[in-house]
């Protein structure tokens, strides 16, 4: 074969293979505006229309799953209400997290009572702007604002009365798989007078929470150097099994909780390198489960700014379950640097100069903190 046709044989497939995914795109069957949505070397890129950006964004996410490609938003500022993101596997990435903005609509409508006892879809819609569903994935270099005082219509779970009109999360990753990175993002909220006093509960979310008695969540979950303002929790995790967590060399600014949450099985959990400026500076605690099992927590090398109390663990320990507080430093904190609950033990901490209340069994403090057991 001479080098003319297998130039051709390599070239007419391609063509024919780039022809399908702009079609795909120009399709439009969920909507694309090919003025706003274009297709270029695997990657779908949507630029802002400066009113509502809800169908050009979900018409992108819907073509990369279909096509396997990835999403990206240039610079400027979008304006969308929920977002659903089912099996996705590639990267959803902005120009910087302060260059690409992604702001809320106002009064979002959101399922009134119990939405997570099914999938968050169109017509289940929950308080929660971007829930991303299974897949394999990586969100980086942008920047999600939560704005007004009552983001959404009411809703209620766990029988909370009266209903809030909080966005609940900014970012949800669900289902009972899932590879999720999160780097170099900006997530900010607002103070409120509602229930937790910001419009903003949780910041980027990895939870196995759909349905009424929820099944856990695998795989992974880290996050980076990014930065988490004026909400509840920060990264909040809650009903894991088999999965491993890194919460890593990031920026928690007045928040009640850089994180919180916990139900642990046979699952690792790592918080490491982050500056944190809190009420209490991260919980963690049985929500669903009866105690961590099989599971792994480190906690070192924090810079706790705490209004309240530092980290604390409140959660039940099972078999098999290592708990480490290193070199930590706590910052004015009015009560104590370190809580150990009552179902803790085992736990080895070492520190300089920090309050520890403990009330646990058998966990082993080294330092030259003020150390009260409760035993």
């Amino acid at each position: 074969m001479n080098s003319k046709w297998k130039f051709l044989f390599w070239v007419i497939p391609l063509l024919l293979i780039v022809g399908v995914i702009n079609h795909v795109v120009a399709e439009g069957a969920a909507g694309c505006d090919l003025a706003y949505v274009t297709q270029e070397d695997g990657v779908i890129t949507v630029t802002p229309t400066g009113v509502d950006d809800t169908v050009n964004i979900q018409c992108a996410f819907d073509t990369a799953v279909a096509a396997g490609l990835d999403v990206h938003l240039t610079a400027g500022k979008f304006h969308t209400a929920q977002i659903v993101v089912v099996g996705f596997e590639g990267e959803f990435t902005g120009n910087g997290k302060y260059s690409t903005r992604i702001v809320n609509l106002p009064d979002l409508y959101v399922t009134p009572e119990n939405m997570y006892f099914q999938p968050p879809s169109a017509e289940n819609p929950w308080p929660t702007l971007f829930a991303f569903i299974d897949g394999n994935f990586k969100i980086a270099d942008l920047g999600v604002s939560i704005v007004g005082a009552e983001p959404t219509t009411g809703w209620t779970i766990f029988g909370i009365d009266p209903p809030l009109k909080e966005m609940a999360g900014a970012i949800y990753v669900l289902g009972t798989e899932a590879d999720a990175l999160v780097e170099n993002i900006r997530i900010n909220g607002e103070a409120s007078d509602g229930l937790f006093g910001y419009n903003l509960i949780n910041g980027v979310f990895y939870e196995g929470f759909i349905g009424e008695s929820p099944a856990a969540i695998s795989g992974s979950f880290a996050v980076y150097d990014s930065v988490f303002r004026s909400m509840t929790s920060g990264a909040p995790i809650v009903n894991l099994s088999g999965a491993e967590v890194v919460i890593s060399d990031n920026y928690f600014f007045h928040v009640g909780y850089a994180m919180d949450g916990g139900d642990l099985v046979d699952s690792s959990f790592t918080f490491s390198d982050n500056y944190v400026n809190a009420t209490t500076g991260l919980d963690l605690y049985n929500l669903f489960g009866e105690a961590f099992v099989n599971s792994t927590l480190i906690i070192m090398d924090n810079k706790f700014h705490a209004n309240e109390t530092g980290p604390a663990i409140h959660a039940a320990f099972g078999t098999d379950v290592h708990c480490l507080f290193l070199d930590n430093k706590m910052r004015q904190v009015a009560g104590a640097g370190i809580t150990l609950g009552e179902g803790t033990s085992n736990c080895f901490v070492v520190t300089d100069n920090t309050d520890i209340d403990d009330f646990g069994t058998d966990n082993v403090i080294i330092g030259n903190g003020n150390t009260v057991s409760h035993e």
